[in-house]
């Protein structure tokens, strides 16, 4: 789960924990202040994989989806604990100007908004398919998750150019 530090990235990794599931975690930045329910949820899961009543894993794994390196370094450790994934949820989102005029937007910025919401779901599904391909699973899947802010004919409410690209 790319975008796991906190929002619905987080319930997916509880969710999937619960059901019996392995889940990386992966994250920018797992000690930031935004990451906390995620590191409590880890402390509250428990790390012990001999434990009788875990019914699931989770491993944290950081990348800046803003970075291909990052991705791919992530995605590598991932190959490295694990022959398969049964599938890829692209939940990693950013958004920098809610409310600047288009005239006020910082094109470097608007550069990394792009890089981590259009580009980046597409570089963990390249990094990740090898993985993907050697499941078992009967549903396997990819999931690249959005919001209303992505809806491009409702630029009205939030000038987040950038975001919506």
């Amino acid at each position: 789960v790319a975008g796991a530090s906190r929002g619905i990235g987080l319930e997916f990794v509880r969710t999937l924990c619960g059901l019996g599931h392995w889940v990386f975690a992966v994250c920018r930045d797992p000690q930031h202040e935004k990451s906390a329910e995620l590191r409590e949820f880890v402390a509250a899961f428990g790390g012990d994989e001999d434990s009788e009543q875990q019914r699931g894993r989770v491993t944290v794994v950081v990348a800046d989806a803003a970075s291909e390196e990052s991705i791919k370094s992530a995605c590598a450790t991932i190959a490295e604990l694990t022959d398969h994934v049964d599938i890829v949820i692209n939940n990693a989102g950013c958004a920098f100007y809610h409310g600047r005029a288009l005239e006020t937007n910082v094109l470097e910025e608007m550069i990394v908004e792009y890089r981590v919401n259009a580009l980046a779901p597409l570089c963990f599904t390249r990094e990740l398919r090898p993985l993907l391909q050697r499941s078992t699973f009967a549903h396997k899947s990819v999931v690249s998750m959005s919001s209303i802010m992505a809806c491009i004919a409702d630029n009205t409410t939030v000038l987040a150019y950038g975001y919506r690209m």
